[in-house]
């Protein structure tokens, strides 16, 4: 009678780890840190990092490894990153096998390389969702500097971005047109040079031009065009002048 009171007592513990407890594990793997696993999540940071720290408590075990910037899974955290996957996967498919209210979800991934996207891509996203509910949107921060690599390597299924692939391999459609504004004090020698409003590249020459955080071949496009107009325009070759956020 006692052995049997034990296992009925046992069936009825709570759960040390739960379905929410598999998301976190993969979601953090993935992105390799908190910050970016809150943002999947759509959780806070402090949200994550609390979870994860209740978990490790529960289980008695380190999950993770802070390796440089990363959060690298120790082998007790490789071996739940895995089985978290599975069981993931294996839950989607039985919540599709048994719902027979709606068509299986399709996911699409999105990522943009593009900061001009940003005030005007979720709202997009979100209608777009309302209107196909059987695709899956997920926003791929993490690769958003290499868009058209993870592309490539199918990490991603469509990336936003300023200089498409020239190959036939990818189809292509122009989603949004902008223009650059430049600004500048009045007292700057720049606003003297102004033509009909606008500045030639080669008007540039000689300022050191800050750019929001855009990907590297944008960068140097940037650069390369200051220097060739002002090289047509006087014969001389202009110093690089076009920095990204990150310059000192």
């Amino acid at each position: 009678m006692e052995t049997m009171k034990s296992v009925h007592e046992q069936d009825n513990a709570p759960a040390r780890i739960e379905v929410r407890h598999l998301k976190l594990m993969r979601a953090i793997a993935e992105a390799g840190g908190v910050t970016r696993a809150a943002g999947r999540l759509h959780l806070s940071q402090s949200a994550v990092s609390h979870q994860l720290l209740a978990l490790e408590r529960d289980l008695g075990a380190r999950l993770f490894d802070r390796v440089g910037k990363r959060m690298v899974p120790t082998a007790a955290g490789a071996h739940l990153v895995d089985a978290a996957r599975r069981l993931l996967g294996e839950l989607a498919e039985l919540e599709r096998s048994v719902d027979g209210r709606r068509e299986a979800t399709v996911p699409l991934r999105v990522t943009s390389s593009c900061y001009t996207s940003y005030n005007w891509l979720p709202a997009a996203l979100a209608h777009f969702a309302d209107r196909h509910p059987n695709l899956a949107l997920e926003i791929v921060l993490e690769v958003t500097r290499r868009a058209v690599p993870a592309l490539i390597a199918d990490e991603i299924d469509v990336a936003i971005v300023t200089d498409p692939p020239r190959d036939d391999t990818w189809g292509r459609e122009v989603v949004i047109a902008s223009e650059l504004v430049a600004l500048a004090s009045p007292a700057h020698p720049v606003c003297g040079r102004l033509v009909r409003g606008a500045l030639r590249w080669g008007a540039l020459h000689d300022c050191t031009v800050l750019v929001p955080d855009i990907a590297d071949s944008d960068l140097a496009r940037l650069d390369e065009a200051v220097r060739t107009s002002w090289a047509r325009e006087s014969g001389q070759r202009a110093p690089g002048t076009v920095t990204g956020p990150g310059a000192r």
